[in-house]
């Protein structure tokens, strides 16, 4: 697994060249990190956007500064097809929706930036990334946190084993969803509970840790409120064993405010507590903090993505990458469902 590099920037002749952007939904993550991110980037520009028919156009267009006709309700999917102007489609509905909408903008011959995870089953991530295989376009997975300079570090402590070989990393990620959260309490529109939406950051980062694909994983679920979660999984605890005999032991909870991962070598231990948070990471290693800037991930992921379509560079953000984490996250489903071991 390859960490994404920060692509040059300071040349004024490809400073002008721009992709223009169409961000398909416009829940929270869109309105609060994605379109301020835009404003941040230096490849990218914003072309239109699709939300629900409960917005209004004019309200819509006055509060993201585009016109009017710039924004577009989801019935109206095929104009956005047809506009020239966009050349990056940016997938933010619920996740059982991703795949309905790549194919249709990968159809369309327009390049997919789409929201983890890249969709509920390996089935459907299968035919996303043949589908724009065939079209011939880029199929990327919106994994935020490679672009973290705390995650980047974490990810060359433990490749290049700078303390030794990685002998256990134990990581949590949660979130606290009350009654009526929404589209994450309802299976159909999720596809799955806390695993698909906050484990899977605890995929990516024992991944990009040691640098391996796990061999076997065992899982068990507990769902602490029934009363809320009736439909989706509430709390997941998970092991991972890689082939260098590596233990990853992760927890995620729709339950809980848990953010960290700690990592022991043979010669000490690096963490980062909060970890998966979109402010405020810290890291350490052994007893010496890290020192890295505030960034906001999305703005370099965004200037990434484009930059890779605009020079046609290659991206580990790419759709295969993210159908691996489904792989994943399918076997501990079954872990979840057999009571036992699951191998990969």
């Amino acid at each position: 697994m390859t960490f994404p590099k920060v692509m040059p920037l300071g040349d004024s002749e490809i400073i002008q060249q721009k992709l223009g952007i169409a961000i398909v939904g416009l829940g929270e993550y869109s309105t609060d990190r994605i379109i301020p991110a835009l404003h941040q980037t230096n490849y990218c520009g914003l072309e239109a956007v699709i939300c629900g028919k409960d917005h209004d156009k004019k309200q819509v267009a006055d509060s993201y500064h585009v016109r009017r006709e710039q924004v577009l309700h989801y019935d109206e999917m095929d104009t956005l097809c047809r506009n020239d102007a966009v050349q990056l489609v940016y997938i933010a509905v619920p996740n059982s929706l991703h795949c309905k909408y790549v194919l249709k903008a990968a159809a369309a011959g327009k390049h997919i930036l789409c929201e983890k995870p890249l969709a509920p089953t390996v089935k459907e991530c299968a035919e996303m990334v043949a589908a724009c295989k065939e079209h011939g376009v880029r199929l990327y997975t919106s994994y935020r946190l490679q672009f973290s300079p705390y995650h980047q570090e974490i990810s060359r402590l433990g490749t290049t084993r700078v303390l030794g070989k990685v002998k256990h990393i134990q990581a949590a990620n949660s979130i606290h969803l009350e009654a009526g959260s929404g589209w994450r309490l309802d299976k159909e529109l999720a596809g799955g509970g806390s695993l698909l939406d906050v484990g899977i950051y605890l995929v990516q980062a024992c991944r990009y840790v040691t640098g391996e694909e796990p061999v076997a994983v065992k899982a068990s679920v507990q769902n602490k409120r029934p009363d809320v979660f009736k439909e989706v999984e509430d709390t997941v605890q998970w092991e991972m064993r890689f082939p260098s005999g590596a233990i990853a032991d992760c927890t995620c909870s729709y339950s809980a405010t848990d953010s960290f991962i700690t990592v022991e070598a043979e010669k000490g231990a690096f963490s980062l507590d909060p970890a998966f948070t979109f402010e405020g990471i810290q890291g350490r290693v052994n007893k010496e903090a890290m020192k890295f800037p505030e960034v906001m991930p999305e703005a370099l992921l965004l200037d990434h993505v484009a930059y890779s379509i605009l020079y046609k560079a290659p991206s580990p953000v790419n759709g295969t990458e993210g159908m691996k984490d489904i792989r994943i996250i399918a076997a501990i489903y079954r872990s979840i469902a057999s009571g036992k071991e699951e191998r990969l």
